[in-house]
């Protein structure tokens, strides 16, 4: 009784947090700018040093400080290791192949000064080298942002890729605990029409505990299968009828884009409980590909390739987005300590 009492009060405690937190992030966000974050130290150089154009050069490549709450947040979920990974990869991108990119002619920048101040000369130096504008985002004039943006797309799946097959074992586990949970409940079925089947018993039977980890909730409190299996399938056949209606695409192609939505939720969640970012992009661009390369012998239209090509890539994307926000929602739970089947 004094536990519950205990985890009762602290539940409390939390969502009170959980509350006023960002009541006081709006208020810093208002009142704080310019105080507390945004100091662009390098614009005030330039504006003390006679407007030298040398001092501005930093704040064109977007270097400043934003003292903010939410990146120290940030920072102490992902750890220092990803935090060091953040910073020297800034500093690679838009300190040295950037600068490179525009001093050789291959990437440019979108003049800003006379946006800023119109009637002042002294701003004609200040441009921006993070445009994706139509006018910036080709290969033949292309900004140092989009130059960048593909090669940081190939390293982000190729991390993913490698962090996937680095936790080998948890796949392993994994599957095993999806044919054991697929065996119980078709056993389970075939015994409730009074009949049965050794190999689905077998299978249904844990030969030993050493891939199983205890969950915190009891199992009267999990969500069930009951619970989520037929929608799941009835939101398959939805985006088949849908893609296949509204698009033309085929059903083949459709059960691929949702395989792959599955398969890269599970990178995206891995990647997010990590680092605190969900690699979309990754996720949609690798899906692309894969695609691109399993429908090459259709002879479609350049028009009708792309639009698929995208549409897939989107369910892909979409999947993982929804997948790492609802395993955001159920941690949340887990540190209420509310059960996960109230939650659902």
């Amino acid at each position: 009784m004094v536990s519950e009492i205990i985890r009762g009060s602290e539940a409390r405690n939390v969502l009170k947090a959980l509350l006023s937190s960002p009541c006081a992030l709006e208020a810093n966000k208002t009142l704080a700018t310019g105080i507390l974050w945004d100091w662009h130290i390098f614009t005030w150089f330039f504006i003390w040093g006679n407007y030298n154009n040398s001092a501005l050069a930093p704040e064109n490549w977007g270097w400043f400080i934003e003292f903010t709450p939410a990146f120290i947040g940030s920072g102490m979920l992902v750890g220092l290791n990803t935090s060091i990974s953040f910073l020297m990869g800034s500093v690679i991108a838009w300190g040295i192949i950037g600068p490179a990119l525009v001093h050789n002619g291959a990437a440019f920048g979108s003049p800003l000064g006379s946006v800023v101040a119109p009637d002042d000369p002294h701003w004609d130096g200040y441009v921006s080298f993070a445009s994706l504008s139509a006018k910036f985002s080709s290969k033949d004039h292309p900004s140092p942002r989009y130059w960048l943006l593909w090669p940081g797309v190939l390293l982000m799946i190729v991390v993913s890729f490698t962090e996937l097959a680095l936790q080998y074992k948890v796949i392993y586990y994994m599957g095993r605990a999806v044919v054991r949970g697929s065996a119980q409940g078709m056993n389970a079925a075939l015994k409730a029409m009074g009949k049965s089947s050794k190999t689905l018993e077998k299978h249904a039977q844990a030969d030993n505990d050493d891939d199983l980890i205890k969950d915190t909730a009891e199992d009267h409190q999990l969500v069930k299968v009951w619970m989520w299996g037929p929608l799941l399938i009835l939101s398959i056949i939805a985006c088949c009828l849908v893609l296949g209606l509204e698009f033309n695409m085929p059903v083949g192609e459709s059960l691929l884009s949702v395989f792959l939505a599955f398969f890269f939720t599970i990178l995206a969640v891995q990647c997010a409980g990590v680092t605190d970012i969900t690699p979309l992009t990754a996720a949609s661009k690798a899906s692309q590909i894969i695609l691109g390369g399993a429908t090459k012998g259709e002879h479609w239209t350049q028009d009708k390739a792309l639009r698929l090509n995208l549409l897939g890539g989107s369910l892909a994307s979409m999947g993982a987005n929804q997948a790492s926000d609802l395993t955001g929602d159920f941690r949340v739970g887990f540190l209420l300590r509310t059960p996960p089947n109230l939650q659902w």
